[in-house]
């Protein structure tokens, strides 16, 4: 879920849709505030015209990452210029996310600049790194450069509030250790062991509630026992937003009551 780069969201939608989106694009700021998830979501809409986190891999973005030993080399890098020379499937853009760009080796960054100098027509790249300085001259040159700033505290209290039921006095006190970074504070919030648990409580209450419809009779409620059942097969299949998850079973729950 995307906080604060509303105007952001606005001037990506308007540039694809006019036409006058680039090909080559820099996220950078610091870590842990979106940046990322930012230029997934984009891809998101590209594909699917939902400016959000995919629930399913998309056919035709790809997110690249440096090895385990945290470095981004020049194979990788010749992978990525396959990847973006093929034609799309459903997106007018075949989209690349270079995340750790800090980790581009000086060959990779040689190689990744010859696709940015000449990319093919439905190609773009969006390279996400903490600093500009890491990129050599040359290649930073040929880069839109969009800068994400960290959020205010006051705005990182309330969405701690209205998303995830944090009480003000507690909000404060993680806002205030997480300097602006929404992901930085939610790690505060929920460390992985938690996060894993919240994971395990999601899938047991989701095949609580699909046995529960099912009792209460197939033939009214099969509608929403299949939406729940495809959310339940991504869930098993992907690794997903337990929380976000939980919210949007949760709506289509009140929807469906709504309905009868």
């Amino acid at each position: 879920m995307l906080f604060g780069y509303e105007k952001k969201e606005n001037d990506f939608r308007e540039a694809a849709l006019s036409g006058a989106l680039g090909h080559a694009y820099l996220f950078f700021g610091d870590s842990g505030i979106g940046k990322r998830t930012f230029a997934h979501s984009f891809a998101n809409f590209l594909e699917n015209g939902s400016f959000g986190v995919p629930e399913a891999p998309l056919l035709d973005a790809r997110i690249f990452s440096p090895d385990e030993k945290n470095v981004f080399s020049v194979d990788k890098a010749r992978e990525i210029k396959t990847f973006l020379f093929q034609r799309p499937f459903r997106s007018p853009r075949r989209t690349v996310i270079v995340d750790d760009s800090e980790t581009l080796t000086e060959e990779a960054q040689a190689s990744l600049l010859k696709v940015v100098e000449e990319p093919p027509p439905s190609g773009l790249v969006i390279f996400v790194a903490s600093r500009e300085e890491i990129f050599f001259r040359p290649l930073l040159s040929r880069l839109t450069r969009i800068y994400f700033p960290r959020m205010s505290s006051a705005e990182l209290v309330r969405v701690l509030r209205s998303e995830y039921g944090v009480e003000t006095a507690r909000g404060e006190k993680v806002a205030k250790d997480s300097f602006g970074s929404v992901g930085r504070a939610l790690s505060s919030l929920f460390p992985p062991e938690e996060e894993e648990k919240k994971g395990d409580d999601f899938g047991e209450s989701l095949e609580r509630e699909i046995l529960s419809l099912r009792r209460k009779g197939i033939l009214k409620n099969a509608p929403l026992i299949a939406e729940l059942l495809r959310k339940k097969a991504l869930w098993e299949r992907y690794n997903l937003n337990a929380p976000l998850q939980k919210k949007s079973v949760s709506y289509i729950i009140q929807k469906h009551e709504r309905t009868f």
